[in-house]
């Protein structure tokens, strides 16, 4: 199986080729492993068109499927390059590539998921970084196909009359709201502050904000919305604010819509979608974070001072994302209050965080007047005003790729 070994020299710290040099290179050459292309990036979208080329070789081959293993030392931006690029050149012959990981971007969402259990042992000082961060490379010298597959979202973005649209492809977020305008500000703070600290700064600009919008959901054939209902600690029917479980629909504002797949952190510890990995999907599946002001008892409008106070609210729960995601748990009360427990007394409203788990695609209307953000992996497409963002699973049977574990 040919091997393309990719290094993204200005991710995250920007050690990440070093890395590869002292740690990965000696590694492969010790076990025999041939790299057939060694690539180091220089421009963003370099890695998605190199790789695309280095697998143009293999159209003709008469191979039932073409199998092609990838040794990654980046972020999750990098790899989003190269999954875009794939899915969009539209490779007629079935293909299937095999991802070794090597975290060296700065959130390593995927990777930190993946690996959830020996992070717990790094963090615990039980293993050295230079032990986990070579867990996947590991995983593939091993040579025992021990690989999880990805499933793959694709994001397209139209304008109000539709006369225009663009399509992004996903393996780990798609997001709109408070987490799109943050990661759209952080970009320009990355060269002064390199680590996960941009991001808390681009959030204090942003925290108060809401976004006027209709999200729209159509689950798969013959699956059904779900939301997480804590009372229960399970998954239920969810029918929106419409009562439709057919095309379930919710209502503005919103503050935080994050959608996920493959990963239950952002980063190794902002643990958004806890329960991808308590409560597995059985099919490929999205689970999604919502926060909408107006669920609060204590919002009644949307003045300026509503705004400023639900900030501190949202807040309070994307503070809690990083207690392994306590979050989900957290309630309203009829005093006003949240908490993550029953207090006695009080009576519990509804939850804070609407948890939802869609097979299907869900579509954003931006009914605001001011145009939005669309976050994919990293990358920030505008929606503008009276435009939309749908999201939907897409198949991967003909074209898939998998992570060495």
């Amino acid at each position: 199986m040919p091997l393309v070994l990719i290094s993204n020299p200005k991710c995250g710290d920007g050690q990440g080729h070093t890395f590869v040099r002292q740690h990965v290179v000696p590694l492969l050459a010790q076990h025999g492993v041939r790299v057939d292309k060694q690539i180091v990036t220089t421009a963003a979208g370099q890695a998605g068109s190199e790789f695309l080329m280095f697998i143009d070789q293999f159209k003709d081959s008469e191979q039932t499927r073409v199998q092609v293993s990838l040794v990654l030392a980046s972020g999750d931006g990098t790899l989003h390059e190269i999954v875009d690029a794939v899915y969009r050149a539209e490779f007629v012959r079935p293909l299937h590539i095999s991802v070794a990981l090597v975290p060296t971007g700065t959130a390593n969402a995927l990777y930190s998921s993946l690996f959830a259990s020996t992070l717990a042992s790094l963090q615990a000082g039980k293993i050295t970084s230079l032990d986990y961060k070579l867990c996947s490379v590991k995983s593939l010298l091993r040579n025992q196909n021990d690989v999880v597959p990805l499933t793959i979202t694709k994001a397209t973005v139209r304008s109000p009359s539709h006369a225009t649209a663009t399509e992004h492809f996903s393996a780990v977020v798609t997001s709109t709201a408070l987490h799109a305008s943050i990661l759209h500000d952080s970009e320009s703070l990355r060269e002064q502050v390199p680590d996960l600290s941009r991001f808390k700064i681009a959030a204090e600009k942003n925290i108060s904000r809401w976004y006027p919008s209709t999200v729209s959901f159509r689950p798969s054939q013959g699956d059904e919305l779900t939301i997480y209902d804590h009372r229960v600690g399970k998954f239920v029917g969810f029918a929106g604010d419409n009562n439709n479980p057919a095309e379930p629909t919710i209502h503005g504002p919103f503050s935080y819509f994050v959608s996920t797949v493959n990963v239950d952190r952002l980063e190794p510890s902002f643990v958004i979608s806890p329960l991808y990995s308590r409560i597995r999907p059985r099919r490929s599946a999205m689970d999604i974070t919502v926060i909408r002001p107006h669920r609060d008892p204590a919002i009644l409008g949307d003045s300026e001072d509503d705004r400023i106070r639900f900030a501190n609210r949202l807040g309070t729960a994307l503070q809690a994302a990083y207690r392994d995601g306590a979050h989900i748990a957290l309630n309203y009360f009829d005093d006003g209050s949240t908490s993550e427990v029953k207090v006695r007394g009080k009576f519990s409203f509804r939850s804070l965080v609407e948890y939802i788990r869609c097979t299907g695609s869900w579509r954003w209307i931006n009914t605001g007047t001011e145009a939005t953000h669309l976050c994919v992996d990293g990358t920030i497409v505008t929606i503008e005003a009276g435009g939309e963002a749908e999201c939907q699973i897409i198949d991967t049977s003909t074209l898939r790729f998998d992570m060495f574990v």
